[in-house]
């Protein structure tokens, strides 16, 4: 640490070799996946720390939303979400989580709202979720918008508009995307390419290099039934064409996932003991992500304010992302392995 307050790191981040033997799919473990109950839809939140499912627990065995936090490798007993969240006006699985599992995004047609259904933010408050917030437009418009994606720096948002929707479905959908601005709202949200959006994609998952993008739709070929599974990455602005990841697709409805931070495994619900249990499937090599190392980081000498870090990329020469560190000048950064990286802050 210099006198000035600058704090610069050179990072290296390299993927762990595959030596150990892997399995091509795993149920998770207990108290998950209990026999009497069906679970659907599970996102893990980028840090692996955090799990929100939907499942026949509720009341009367009604559909509700759950969640569990991870305790070193063993997942906690999991919890009902509070009743601002789990109300009927919810679309039960257009739900997702930030990063590091702090911020919920649930779609939902509470009063007060823009349009149709309308994306909406809860915040964990140390003990239980807060009211969900609805950030306003430009994000949210007379349509229906839904299921909400974050990049890993949380910068950029995928989700979801679509021409109808209940709180089981939805059609006629397109994918957009919103960067986060200076004052921390939505920028004018602007439609992913045709390639993408060929007249019904949904459920968009952004993985942890921040490049590879995952969807649902009927509309593309091949496709095994109904909703399917595609994959596309972007490179230099550009997004590739779909391919349909047919490892985990099936004839009947594909759409509800998320991808661990290593990229190795695509987390879904699956026929199980009854209905419907959660099930991590390995990656082929040749549709798996780039994973993404999480960096805590601590400045020293900020005196209680907050530090600018900068992120740059040694082998493209150009910067990736600005972010800022707590009072305590502690902050974390998601970075794709495969690269070396500056990281500085002042």
């Amino acid at each position: 640490m210099r006198n000035s307050g600058f704090f610069f790191l050179l990072v290296l981040v390299f993927s762990i070799s595959g030596t150990f033997a892997q399995v091509k799919s795993r149920r998770l473990t207990p108290p998950l996946n209990h026999p009497s109950m069906n679970y659907w839809a599970p996102f893990v939140s980028l840090d692996g720390n955090t799990l929100i499912y939907c499942s026949d627990e509720g009341e009367d065995n009604a559909m509700a939303l759950f969640y569990s936090t991870r305790d070193g490798v063993i997942w906690k007993e999991p919890s009902l979400l509070p009743r601002s969240i789990n109300v009927r006006l919810t679309f039960l699985k257009g739900y997702t989580l930030s990063p590091d599992g702090k911020t919920l995004y649930l779609t939902s047609m509470k009063s007060g709202g823009i349009g149709g259904y309308d994306i909406l933010v809860s915040e964990w408050r140390g003990n239980t979720w807060s009211e969900p917030a609805n950030p306003g437009t430009p994000l949210n418009s007379a349509q229906h918008d839904s299921s909400p994606t974050i990049s890993p720096d949380g910068t950029q948002m995928f989700f979801m508009r679509c021409g109808s929707m209940d709180f089981s479905k939805a059609s006629d959908c397109r994918i957009f995307t919103a960067r986060r601005t200076g004052n921390g709202r939505w920028s004018e949200p602007e439609e992913l390419p045709s390639t993408i959006n060929t007249g019904n994609s949904q459920m968009p998952r952004i993985c942890g290099d921040g490049e590879t993008l995952i969807f649902s739709s009927d509309r593309f070929a091949p496709n095994k039934g109904g909703m399917d599974l595609y994959l596309t990455r972007r490179s230099n602005g550009s997004w590739s064409q779909p391919l349909a990841l047919d490892f985990v697709n099936t004839p009947s409805e594909d759409q509800f996932v998320s991808v661990t931070s290593s990229g190795r495994y695509l987390l879904r619900d699956t026929p199980g003991q009854r209905k419907s249990e959660l099930v991590e499937y390995q990656f082929p090599s040749e549709t798996r992500p780039m994973g993404a190392t999480m960096v805590l980081g601590k400045a020293e000498g900020l005196a209680g304010s907050t530090g600018y870090v900068s992120v740059y990329s040694v082998s493209k020469g150009r910067r990736l992302s600005n972010l800022t560190t707590d009072r305590d000048g502690k902050f974390t950064v998601y970075l794709k392995e495969g690269d070396r990286y500056d990281i500085s802050v002042e």
